[in-house]
């Protein structure tokens, strides 16, 4: 490990290094639950940092990484709608269509990271297909309008503003 809490597989995701991440996984199968000091583990690190062929290999290798929880029970679906990452929360969407309901330690669904974090287009996905995401409280009773106004973000509040559900 790093004095930051990462072993090699982080740095191999970090870099995008297949071939090296690859060759850690058939050395040590043991290697893909291996976390970081705040709990996150390689497909989160994927997702993060957006290695779309790091994320394709590790979903096909370990799809039981989707329901790892870091810290602060974040999932992989959450790190998607941080990340602005549409595409693959449809994919996640598709292989649990409940996966958007997923809420971390504090009560955040993917939602609320959006709305938190003023990401437009994963916002606007689950919204229209989830509107009843759009209420959901988290552990403070904050609502996704609550989120978009307190960070003054706009593009998102015009989004719930102009939703057929708002």
């Amino acid at each position: 490990f790093t004095l930051e809490g990462w072993c090699a597989i982080h740095l191999a995701v970090h870099h995008g290094k297949l071939d090296m991440i690859n060759w850690l996984i058939r050395r040590n199968k043991d290697e893909i639950y291996v976390k970081t000091k705040d709990g996150k583990n390689i497909i989160h690190l994927a997702v993060m940092w957006g290695r779309e062929k790091v994320i394709d290999f590790l979903l096909d290798e370990a799809p039981q990484l989707i329901d790892e929880e870091d810290a602060l029970g974040r999932q992989m679906i959450h790190y998607a709608a941080d990340a602005d990452n549409q595409p693959l929360v449809e994919r996640l969407l598709a292989i649990d269509p409940q996966i958007s309901h997923r809420k971390d330690h504090l009560q955040f669904n993917p939602l609320h990271i959006a709305a938190l974090n003023n990401r437009t287009k994963v916002f606007k996905y689950l919204l229209e297909r989830d509107p009843l995401l759009l209420l959901a409280p988290t552990e403070k009773g904050e609502i996704c309008t609550h989120l978009a106004a307190a960070r003054g973000h706009t593009p998102i509040f015009n989004i719930i503003m102009e939703s057929p559900n708002e």
